[in-house]
Order: C-alpha cells, then sequence, then structure tokens
C-alpha cells in the first residue's frame, strides 16, 4: 500500500514536466505547420503564372496569342502584304504592257518581220560571199543596213508613244490626286499630311492597308472619308473603353432629432402620456 502511494506521488509530480514536453512539441509543430503555409503561400504566389499574351486581329477577328507567336503571325501578314502587292503591281504592269500592245499591233507585227528577216543574214558567210560575188554581197549588205534602218526606227517610234503614254498617266494621276486633295481638305476636318499619315497607319495596323494601296486609294476620296470615318469611329469607342464608370454618390441619411420629430399620430389617438409629451415638445 505504501509503494502504491509513493508510486502515486512520483507520477503527480512528474506530470507537469510530462505536460511543458508535450506542449513544447505541439508549439513546435504548430510552428513548423505555419511557416509551411506561409512557404506555401509564397510558392504559389511566385508560380502564379504571367500574362505573356497579346491580342491580334486575323481574318476581322481578335485572337489572343503568346507574344512570340502573335509577332510571327504579324510579320506572316506583312510577308503576305508585300507579295500580294507586289504581284498586283506585276500584273498590272503586265495587263498596261499588253493593252499598248494591242493598240498598236501593227507596228509590233511589222518589228517581228523585220527582225525576222535580219536573223536570216546572220546566216550568211559575208568574207566569202564577198570573195565569190563582191556585187551581191553589196546589194545583201545595203538590204540589211534598210531593214535594220527601218527596224529601229519603227522601234523608236513605238518607244516614244509608250513613254507619251505613260507621261499621260502621270498626268492624270497627278489630276485626279489634286482633285481628290481639294475634295479631302473641303470634308474632312483638320486634314493635313500629318492627318494623312495617322489615317495611313491606322489603315496599315487595322486593316493591312500598304503605303502604297493607300496612296492608290487617295485617289478616289470616297474611300479616304469611309477610312477616315472607321478611324474616328475606333477612337470613339476606344474613349467609350477606357472611360470609368461613374458611381452614384450616396447621399448621407437625414437625421431627425427626436425633438423636432412630429409625431403622425393624431391627438385624439394618443395615450395621456403621449399627449403630454406632445403638449411638452411645444405643439398644440
Amino acid at each position: 500500500m505504501e509503494g502504491l502511494t509513493e508510486t502515486t506521488s512520483q507520477l503527480d509530480s512528474e506530470t507537469p514536466e510530462s505536460n511543458e514536453v508535450g506542449q513544447e512539441y505541439v508549439d513546435d509543430v504548430e510552428a513548423t505547420e505555419i511557416d509551411g503555409d506561409e512557404q506555401l503561400s509564397d510558392d504559389n504566389q511566385a508560380d502564379e503564372p504571367i500574362d505573356d499574351s497579346e491580342e491580334i486581329e486575323f481574318n476581322q477577328k481578335q485572337y489572343k496569342l503568346p507574344k512570340d507567336i502573335a509577332v510571327a503571325v504579324k510579320d506572316m501578314q506583312k510577308d503576305y502584304t508585300v507579295k500580294t502587292q507586289a504581284v498586283a503591281d506585276q500584273r498590272k504592269q503586265f495587263e498596261a504592257q499588253v493593252q499598248f500592245q494591242q493598240q498598236h499591233i501593227q507596228e509590233f507585227a511589222k518589228v517581228v518581220a523585220l527582225n525576222d528577216q535580219l536573223a536570216e543574214f546572220e546566216k550568211v558567210d559575208w568574207n566569202a560571199l564577198s570573195q565569190e560575188d563582191p556585187i551581191k554581197a553589196q546589194q545583201l549588205f545595203f538590204h540589211k543596213s534598210s531593214l535594220e534602218s527601218q527596224r529601229n526606227q519603227l522601234a523608236q517610234s513605238i518607244s516614244q508613244k509608250n513613254q507619251q503614254v505613260a507621261l499621260e498617266e502621270q498626268q492624270s494621276h497627278a489630276k485626279l490626286l489634286e482633285e481628290s486633295e481639294s475634295v479631302l481638305k473641303r470634308d474632312i476636318k483638320d486634314w493635313s499630311p500629318d492627318y494623312e499619315n495617322k489615317l495611313m497607319q491606322f489603315g496599315h495596323d487595322s486593316y493591312g492597308i500598304s503605303k502604297d494601296d493607300f496612296k492608290r486609294s487617295k485617289l478616289n476620296p470616297m474611300t479616304m472619308k469611309l477610312l477616315n470615318d472607321a478611324y474616328l469611329g475606333k477612337q470613339i469607342i476606344q474613349k467609350q473603353i477606357a472611360k470609368p464608370k461613374i458611381v452614384p454618390k450616396a447621399e448621407p441619411a437625414t437625421t431627425i432629432s427626436g425633438r423636432a420629430a412630429k409625431s403622425t399620430k393624431a391627438p385624439s389617438e394618443m395615450s395621456q402620456a403621449e399627449y403630454s409629451k406632445w403638449r411638452q415638445q411645444g405643439y398644440k
């Protein structure tokens, strides 16, 4: 019995120390969990993805792509526009040349016929012919010289006509441009070279219009006015998007003091205490 009591006493005396050790262990675990949570939170913030994308327009639709892909698509669009324009210019030049040839088909036919005749003289051995028949060689040489003179005069005449057509086209282009410039100055506010450059940049960025296309479009003032309307419309849309929403300011609630407040109950409906209080507030 005495041994049991001693053992119990010993356990009671050791209990506080055990509790302290256990509490320290719990505190260490909780601190570790807190540090782990903070570390996890920091890691989550560090692992948040960075928005490295860019929105581009393709075939009149908006797409959000990674910047490197967006740059590649823009370069592809620019390259496509340049090549397409080059092909269009070549085709236009070819069509103009074909039209000129059709208008002067007889002269071109004569030049071709003369070239065919002159090609035959390249087969002649002039040294041998001069030794065998000097008179015939001389006659053939004079005939060859006459054909070359005819061919050169005809070719020069065609070239001069071609230059004249090109000059007339330039003059016509300059006249149309002058007339268009006059209309644009009249119908578009603040029209100037700087404003024209803004429109050209807008057309390139928004619709892929090249510089040469823009210059050709300028010959038609209606096209330029449509482009200007699109430019102004986009500015209005951007301003509306960027404009902050106005939140109506809340009016402060009106505070009515108890002394100044008027009762909505008729005096005839009041109790004796309410009626006395009502009279004390100065009402009659």
